[in-house]
């Protein structure tokens, strides 16, 4: 399920950031790409990392530690805010599927813009250890230690997927 959320994330938001740009005296036809022709955003697998990452940062560890060794304060806040996380209780649950968060741009949207979910993202991982994966790594270290080995690697978003799910489960991001 996780990997139908991410792929979907991605091809959403990847085909919404095309378009097609008609020529002289005629327009180009529309036509979906199809999977295999599919925009690989190189930004968006990015973000895809960190949010598997922290995802499994919340499952395999303590929340109020998590955020408690943030540098901004608020990270909680604003993830919360933008729909990244949801809280039942003392259970926490990462949103994994990006076109769910409710972010938003301009001034008046500041603390749930998606640039505020992206430092709220890097602050947390910066601050805190994968260790589900023997050596405990920094959290920004192990997203950047992917993303430096398979950046244009894949030709699709769904290959990014099953390899990000790969990597951030201790194998090689080898789908």
């Amino acid at each position: 399920m996780r990997k139908l959320f991410f792929f979907l994330s991605f091809f959403f938001l990847s085909v919404q950031g095309c378009s097609s740009v008609g020529g002289v005296g005629g327009s180009v036809p529309t036509e979906e790409p199809s999977e295999e022709e599919s925009y690989v955003n190189m930004e968006r697998v990015a973000l895809v990392a960190n949010v598997a990452t922290f995802d499994r940062m919340i499952i395999e560890g303590n929340p109020d530690e998590i955020f408690s060794r943030a540098a901004d304060e608020d990270v909680e806040d604003k993830l919360l805010n933008a729909g990244v996380i949801s809280v039942d209780g003392e259970i926490y649950r990462v949103e994994t599927d990006i076109s769910e968060w409710d972010v938003t741009s301009g001034p008046v949207a500041v603390e749930t813009s998606m640039a505020a979910v992206e430092s709220g993202l890097g602050d947390i991982l910066n601050h805190n250890d994968v260790t589900w994966c023997g050596t405990p790594a920094r959290g920004d270290r192990f997203v950047t230690a992917y993303l430096d080995r398979y950046r244009d690697a894949f030709a699709t978003n769904e290959e990014y997927m099953a390899s990000i799910d790969d990597y951030v489960d201790c194998g090689t991001g080898r789908p």
